[in-house]
Parts: C-alpha cells; structure tokens; sequence
C-alpha cells in the first residue's frame, strides 16, 4: 500500500475512535461504559463508516461485493412467513428497548433473506444452523427447501427436536463437529460474535472439514469494526487470554445492561484475514456489503454478510 494511503486509513480509524466515544484500553486500565440503546445505534453504521471498513478489507486483499436486497422481494418473503418471528408481548421487553422492538425485528427478517438469497440452497440438502438456540429459522428452511437440519448450540442441552427433519446437538461447535456430516450450507445469525476466539476459528475450520465442494458457510451479521473491538457488560471482565487472541489490540467497551454478556468481539478486516481468512485455503471468502439495511429501516443494523465456500482445491 503506498505511504500516502496508509497514513490516510490511519487517521480515518483514529478520527472514527474519537467520534465514537473513549474506549478502555487492553490493560483494562478504565472503564468507559455506553447504554444499551446507545449500543444498538452504535452498530448501525453509516455509509461513512462501512465505506472505512470496505476500504481496510480491501488493504487486506479481501474480496468484497455489495449486496442491495430487493424491497419487494423482501417484503413478500416476509409477509410469508411472518409467523417464524413472532412480535413479542410489550411488557416482555426491557423498558429501555421497548421504541425499537419493531426495528429489532425487522433486523431478523433482513438477517434470514440476506442469508436464503445468498446461500443457493437446494431440495435435498443438509444444512446447520450454529449457535442456534432455540430460533425458528432452521424449521422455517427445513419446511420451504425439504432439507434436513442440524441445530447446534449447548443451550439446547435437555430438549429434544419436535420436527422429524431437524437433529439437535447441544454442544459448541469444537465439540459437535465429529458429529454433524457432510452439510450443504451452515448458518450463523448474530451469535458468532459470542463465540470465544478458538470457537471462531474452530467454526471457520468445521467448514473447511465438512462442507461439500460448492457449499457455503454464511455468518450474518458479520460484526466488523475499522478496529477489534470488545463489548462486554459492565459487570464483567474480559480474560487476559481471550483479549491476546487477536491479532492487534484491542478496544473495550463495557455496556451498562448488556444482557450479562461476558463476550461479544467485533472483528476488524486484518483480524478476519488474518485469522479467520487466510489459514484456511480451502474456502474462498467474500464480505458482502449490504447496502440498504438502513433504507429499510434506520435502526437495523445488518451491514456486512461473510460467506466462504468450500473449494475444489
């Protein structure tokens, strides 16, 4: 990368660090907090801010395409389903949250397109929904495409599937990858930013082991920052080990009511690439831009899609 640009990028992350409040360093020195709802249009970034990210991907040779979801498409999808995600009683929901509950929502249906539209599914298939818990999404593909599924998540741990198609496995995915078999397509919709470092790179390398060729592994969101970014609750500490995982340092930001949440890691591109990309060469990786989330509604925050497909390599 020539100088000039290089310095460019630096100043634009250390411009967007400053306009988005202070961060606790690596040492864990201090401990800056935002809200829960300053958190949630924190992560709806502008095009200013996607536009950054796009710009580090590409210093990272990563691939990256933009994805514009066609509205009416959208909006007939999910006036078909609209059952798959219920709107939840008012008084179920945190005060605090309460005005975007709608939005939130909306955020799910965009999260399950984005994925069916990119993930070439067909009748037949075996397919994996990770971190799952307990969400409708699996039982809503296994019925439209005739597939069987696989829903792995440890919270699952005592319950058994309902649906003659769908298999439960109740473990991380470190430990239930001797178990699941050749899949056609696996899913991730915001639980893989949870996952602690090695389970992220276990997922990436079960993708690698048991995808078949043409099958694909999309993670949606893909949470990215300009830089790796931490979010934890404010009553919890972040393990010297898990912050050394990366491959830079690190940002912190504790959020005041962050549903316990003891891990939540917003990767930067170089940390992506570096870990999550380039060892694994088996898999062509692309980063897709969703350019219209906001159009659709301002509060959702669905901005980048990964996706790696399995090789013939």
């Amino acid at each position: 990368m020539p100088p000039n640009i290089s310095k460019f990028i630096d100043w634009v992350r250390e411009l967007f660090k400053h306009r988005r409040g202070k961060h606790a360093t690596a040492t864990g020195a201090t401990k800056d907090s935002i809200s829960r709802t300053q958190w949630y249009s924190r992560i709806a970034f502008s095009s200013i801010q996607t536009d950054e990210i796009v710009s580090l991907a590409h210093a990272e040779d990563l691939h990256c395409l933009d994805f514009t979801i066609d509205k009416a498409q959208f909006d007939n999808w999910r006036a078909s389903c609209e059952d798959a995600y219920p709107r939840p009683d008012p008084e179920s929901i945190p005060s605090d949250i309460r005005g975007i509950a709608d939005s939130l929502r909306t955020e799910k249906f965009l999260e399950y397109f984005t994925t069916l539209s990119l993930a070439k599914i067909r009748q037949g298939a075996v397919i994996a929904d990770i971190g799952s818990a307990q969400s409708s999404f699996l039982e809503l593909v296994v019925n439209k495409f005739d597939v069987a599924g696989w829903a792995v998540d440890p919270s699952l741990a005592g319950l058994k599937s309902e649906h003659p198609k769908i298999s439960f496995l109740p473990e991380l995915i470190s430990v239930a990858a001797n178990q699941l078999p050749t899949l056609d397509a696996v899913f991730l919709h915001c639980s893989f930013e949870m996952f602690e470092p090695v389970e992220m790179e276990a997922m990436i390398r079960v993708a690698a082991q048991k995808l078949a060729v043409g099958g694909r592994l999309i993670i949606a969101p893909l949470y990215l920052e300009d830089a790796r970014t931490i979010y934890l609750d404010l009553d919890k500490e972040a393990s010297p080990e898990r912050l050394a995982s990366g491959s830079e340092l690190v940002n912190l930001v504790h959020v005041r009511d962050y549903w316990g949440l003891d891990w939540s890691e917003w990767l930067s591109p170089k940390d992506l690439a570096v870990r999550l990309v380039r060892p694994f060469g088996g898999l062509a990786f692309t980063l897709y831009r969703v350019t219209n989330s906001a159009e659709i509604d301002p509060k959702a925050f669905l901005r980048f899609v990964g996706v790696w497909e399995k090789s013939n390599v």
